[in-house]
Order: structure tokens, then C-alpha cells, then sequence
């Protein structure tokens, strides 16, 4: 039983099933249809896993392409599209190969090859409108750029950026760079009302950035209008000096202006300097005010002579004098000097007159700030003024008693006691004084009385160092060396430097005539 039985197991039949051969394909269409990516190939094979499978990696290579900004890193996305693609080919062409591709009839390979080729073609045209598409969204982007319209340009920029972001054109990483400049023209433009510091600032910092950039034009332009906006601002809140600083940075940073600012600046000097003369008109004026309208003037003058506001150049300047010398006006001879001072050192064919008036005021305070010094008593502070006098005007009739008073001041501050006014220098009187100088060495007497002068003589050659009493030193006056001086009546003090000047005071009368002899006492 046992062998009977195998022997009839032995005799059954195993049917095999295979599934039924793939039609017939050729690899060269296999080939060009899945050089679309699109799997084509593969459903040509009847491969329809691998169709769909191979769908959906080209699916998510465009997806990453997007996400990770493919448009800036053309090379390696190249190298993995080129990869891909080529592998989708190879493997199409290979699976091919496994399907009896010579029993594809002549007509069934025209056909096919046709269709990849076809295929192949619409991609690229496809493709070619996607580009010109993209391109023209940023020819867009650039116009609405170059009008200054970042609203409409950055919306361009954007699509390109985006839909268009895998036409891996260059214009694609330029419309991010371009939509950037916008960004920060547009964040430069919209700070805080009233901050034109940080408007201007921001301006200059896109300049400097995006030198080449189509704004910039725009970038001058907003430049340029906030420039004035600052500087009219300033102006309507009489900050000129501030305002005139404005312009002056406006005509450096942008040097082809649509509108020339220098008619607006020179206005503005001249509002400076008119501003500056009020305020020294009902103040007592000082030189740095003096000094700050006189430049303004001078500088509207010499730089900006063709605006409209030139014409008032000379009027103003004496505007400013008539302010500049209220001090003098008012009789205040001594703090009138500084700005006479500084009046008189200006360019006299540039001043419209200034230097000349200031000149003739000039003499008289000089003079009566002196006198004035005199009379109290100040007589280290007398020689100042009194100096400027003698040198500058040394013909004037104020010099000559500037000079006696020079004199009466050194001998005031020398023996510290009271002189008196006197007269002009060289005035002489009627009363002869006979001078004599009995010292070894030269002796340089100073007068002070109601007329005041110098004595110089030469020192005494036959004259001892020093004596015991005058009879001594003047019993004779035989070598000593004299001069003849001519003075009025009244009461004069002596003094001569780096000696003991215990020199009684001269009381001269009417009449006759005096001698006295200087010598040096025994210590």
C-alpha cells in the first residue's frame, strides 16, 4: 500500500502560471519619455508603480527646489535635476531592452519616438514661456523700480521670487537683491515724523549701498526733499545757524540738485545776520556776535553773490554796524572797543563802508575808555587803550594827548599817587625849566602835570656814582648834561624808572625861570 501510493503521487501534474509577456517596446522612446521626468516612460513600458513612484520623487525634488531657495545654488540643483533625469532615462531604456524591442514594427518605433520627442519639446516651450514669463515680471519689478514705485516693484520682485523661483535664471537672485534695496528705501523713508537726522542718515547709508541701484535717483531725489524740509523747518524756528548747516550738507551730498538750494541759504544768512543785529541792538553787542553777522554777510558776498539775496548785502551790513556800535552810542567807551576793534580789522572793499565809520568811532573810544580809566585811578589799565590809540592813529589829534596821558599814566602808576588830566602832547608853556642830569648813567624822566612830557638825557661823564646832598652833587653844573623844557603854571610829579624816586613835586609859577638837577643819594 505504502509503495502504491507513492508511485501515484508520483504521476500528478504541477501547473505553473507566468503572467503574460510585456508587449514589445522601443528603448529609445522608453529613453526620451522619461527625460521628461514625468514617467512617461514607464507607463509607455506598462511600468505603472514606477510611473507613479518616479511622479512623485520629480514632485518632491520641485517641491525642495522651492523651499531651499533653489535659484542660488544653481549648480548642485543642476547636478541633481541632470542625475535624476539621466537615471529615469538609463532605467527606462534598460527595462526596454527586456521586451523584445525588435518586435517593435517600424511604425510602432517612428510613433513612439515621435511621442518622446514631441513630449520633450512641449517641456522645453513649456519651459520658455515659464522663463519669459518670470523675465517679464522683473522687467516689470525693474520699471515700477526705476519710477520709484517699491509698492509695484516689490510685488514684481515677489512673483519672481516665488512661481518663477525654478526658471534658475539670474534674474531671480537680482529681483531678491532688488526687492532688498526696496525694503530698505522704503524702512529709510518711513522713520519717525520730524526725525530728518535719521531719514537723511538712513538715505545716505542706501546710497552708499546700493550705488548702482535703479533708486538711486529716487534715493537723491527724497535725499534732496528732506534736506529742505529740515532746513525750512529750522528756518520757521529761527534756527539759522542750524538751518545753514542743513544746506550746507545738502549741497555736499547731493551735488546736482532738481532745485539749487543756495538762493534758500543765502536768505538764510541774511536772516542770520538781521536776527543777530536785533538781538545786539537791544543787548549790549558783543564781538562773536558782531563776528556772526559780519561772516554771514561776507559769505553771501563772496560765495553766493548771484542769488537774489545778495542785493540786500550792503544794506544789512550797515544794519549790523549801527547795532555793533550801540556801546559806543550810549557813551560806554570801554566795552564799545572790542567790537570797534574787530570792526576796523574787516576788508575794508568788502564792507560796504564798515571799516571807515568804524575807524572814526575808534579814535574817540579809544580815547575816552583811557580818559575814563585815567580819572579813576586804573592807570596800569589806562595804557591799553591809549596804546591802540598812539599806534593806530598816531596823526589824529587824540594821539597827541593820548600820548600825555600814556605819560601821566606811567607816573601815576610809578610814585601810586593822583595826577592830573593834562594837556595835549608837545603843548608847551610859557615858564622855562632847565633840566639837569647829574647820575653816571642815562636818565629818562618822566612829567606829569598840567602838561606832561619825557626828558632823555645822556648820563654824566664827570659825575660821581653817587653824593651826599645836592649841593654836592649840583654846586657846579659844568659837564652835566641838560635840556630846556617850556611848562605851565601848576604842580608836576616825577618819576624815573629803576631809581629811588623820592623827587619832591614841582609847584612852578608865573614868571622867571627853574632849574633842577637829578643825582643819586648816598644808601
Amino acid at each position: 500500500m505504502e509503495l502504491d501510493d507513492v508511485r501515484g503521487s508520483a504521476d500528478r501534474t504541477v501547473e505553473v502560471t507566468y503572467p503574460p509577456p510585456l508587449p514589445p517596446r522601443f528603448p529609445p522612446a522608453a529613453a526620451l519619455l522619461n527625460l521628461s521626468g514625468l514617467g512617461l516612460g514607464y507607463a509607455y513600458l506598462g511600468r505603472w508603480l514606477r510611473a507613479v513612484l518616479y511622479l512623485l520623487g520629480t514632485a518632491v525634488l520641485v517641491v525642495l527646489a522651492f523651499l531651499t531657495n533653489a535659484a542660488s545654488a544653481v549648480g548642485p540643483w543642476l547636478v541633481v535635476g541632470v542625475a535624476w533625469l539621466l537615471w529615469m532615462a538609463i532605467d527606462g531604456w534598460r527595462l526596454a531592452m527586456w521586451t523584445a524591442p525588435r518586435r517593435v514594427s517600424v511604425a510602432g518605433r517612428i510613433v513612439s519616438t515621435a511621442a518622446g520627442v514631441v513630449t520633450i519639446v512641449a517641456l522645453v516651450a513649456g519651459f520658455l514661456v515659464y522663463d519669459g514669463a518670470g523675465r517679464s515680471a522683473y522687467e516689470t519689478g525693474l520699471d515700477a523700480q526705476r519710477r520709484g514705485d517699491c509698492n509695484a516693484a516689490v510685488t514684481a520682485f515677489d512673483t519672481v521670487t516665488g512661481p518663477f523661483e525654478l526658471t534658475f535664471g539670474p534674474y531671480v537672485t537680482e529681483a531678491a537683491v532688488k526687492r532688498v534695496e526696496c525694503d530698505e528705501f522704503t524702512a529709510a523713508v518711513s522713520a519717525g515724523q520730524g526725525d530728518y537726522r535719521g531719514v537723511t542718515t538712513k538715505l545716505k547709508e542706501h546710497r552708499t549701498a546700493h550705488p548702482s541701484s535703479l533708486l538711486l535717483p529716487t534715493v537723491l531725489d527724497r535725499l534732496e526733499g528732506t534736506y529742505r524740509d529740515w532746513a525750512e523747518s529750522l528756518r520757521r524756528s529761527d534756527d539759522y545757524s542750524e538751518a545753514i548747516t542743513v544746506y550746507r550738507e545738502l549741497l555736499t551730498e547731493v551735488p546736482q540738485p532738481r532745485m539749487d538750494p543756495r538762493p534758500a541759504l543765502a536768505e538764510t544768512y541774511i536772516a542770520l545776520a538781521t536776527s543777530t543785529a536785533q538781538s545786539m541792538a537791544s543787548t549790549s553787542p558783543s564781538v562773536s556776535s558782531a563776528k556772526t553777522a559780519i561772516d554771514a554777510l561776507l559769505i553771501v558776498r563772496r560765495e553766493l553773490g548771484a542769488t537774489p539775496a545778495a542785493s540786500q548785502v550792503d544794506g544789512k551790513f550797515a544794519e549790523v554796524f549801527a547795532a555793533g556800535r550801540g556801546d559806543f552810542v550810549k557813551g560806554r567807551w570801554c566795552p564799545s572797543v572790542p567790537v570797534l576793534d574787530y570792526f576796523v580789522g574787516l576788508p575794508a572793499a568788502e564792507t560796504s563802508g564798515v571799516v571807515g565809520a568804524a575807524n572814526n568811532d575808534r579814535v574817540l573810544a579809544l580815547l575816552e575808555c583811557g580818559l575814563e580809566r585815567f580819572r579813576a585811578g586804573a592807570y596800569l589799565e589806562t595804557v591799553e587803550p591809549i596804546n591802540k590809540l598812539v599806534t593806530g592813529y598816531p596823526e589824529s589829534p587824540q594821539a597827541q594827548l593820548g600820548r600825555a596821558v600814556a605819560i601821566s599814566a606811567k607816573v601815576g602808576d610809578g610814585r601810586k599817587t593822583a595826577v592830573e588830566v593834562p594837556a595835549s602832547f608837545g603843548t608847551e608853556g610859557t615858564i622855562l625849566m632847565k633840566v639837569y642830569n647829574a647820575q653816571p648813567g642815562p636818565m629818562k624822566l618822566l612829567v606829569a602835570g598840567p602838561t606832561a612830557f619825557e626828558i632823555d638825557l645822556p648820563g654824566c661823564t664827570v659825575c660821581a656814582p653817587t653824593y651826599p646832598n645836592d649841593t654836592e652833587a649840583c654846586k657846579t653844573f659844568d659837564g652835566r648834561p641838560t635840556v630846556d623844557v617850556r611848562i605851565r603854571a601848576g604842580t608836576y610829579i616825577m618819576f624815573q624808572d629803576g631809581v629811588p624816586n623820592h623827587y619832591q613835586p614841582w609847584v612852578i609859577s608865573s614868571g622867571g625861570y627853574y632849574t633842577s638837577c637829578f643825582w643819586i643819594g648816598n644808601q
